[in-house]
C-alpha cells in the first residue's frame, strides 16, 4: 500500500485547464487483507482530489463496506465463447511469422476455459508449445 500512497501523494501533470490527477488501477482488490482495504479506504479519501482509483475484482462482495460505498460499481459480464475466439483471430492476426492454430484447439480452448479470457490466453499460449508429430495442436486439459 505504500506504493499507492506515494503514486497518489505526488503531483499531478496538468491539462489545459491546469486541473488533473492520476489514475491507479488495481487488479484484484478483493483478494487484499482487510487491514491493506483500510488502507486504501484512507489513501483513497486523502487523495481523492488528485487520484482516480479501478478497483478490479471478481467478488466485490469481498470488498470492505466504506470502499463499495466509495465507487461506483460496472458489471462486466465474462465473454462467450465466441468472442474469445474473436479475439485469438484479433491476435494470430498480428503474430510474427504467421503462427497459425488448429480450428479444433481453438473453439477447444474458448469453450473449456469458464469464459476466463485470461485462462484462455494463457492456454493459447501453452498450446503453441503443445505440438503432436504431425504440426497440428493438441487440446490443453484444464
Amino acid at each position: 500500500m505504500n506504493v499507492v500512497k506515494e503514486i497518489a501523494a505526488n503531483t499531478n501533470v496538468e491539462n489545459k485547464n491546469g486541473k488533473g490527477f492520476k489514475v491507479l488501477i488495481i487488479n484484484e482488490a478483493d483478494r487484499l487483507t482487510k487491514e491493506a482495504q483500510g488502507a486504501l479506504r484512507r489513501t483513497m479519501e486523502k487523495y481523492m482530489k488528485n487520484c482516480r482509483m479501478i478497483l478490479m475484482c471478481t467478488h466485490v462482495h469481498k470488498l470492505i463496506q466504506p470502499i463499495r460505498s466509495r465507487c461506483i460499481n460496472f458489471r462486466i459480464a465474462a465473454p462467450q465463447p465466441s468472442e474469445i475466439l474473436s479475439i485469438f483471430e484479433e491476435i494470430l492476426r498480428h503474430e510474427p511469422n504467421g503462427q497459425s492454430f488448429n480450428d479444433n484447439t481453438l473453439n477447444y480452448i474458448a469453450n473449456n476455459c469458464g469464459r476466463n479470457l485470461r485462462q484462455a490466453l494463457i492456454q493459447l499460449q501453452l498450446s503453441r508449445h503443445a505440438k503432436n508429430f504431425d504440426g497440428t495442436l493438441s487440446p490443453l486439459k484444464n
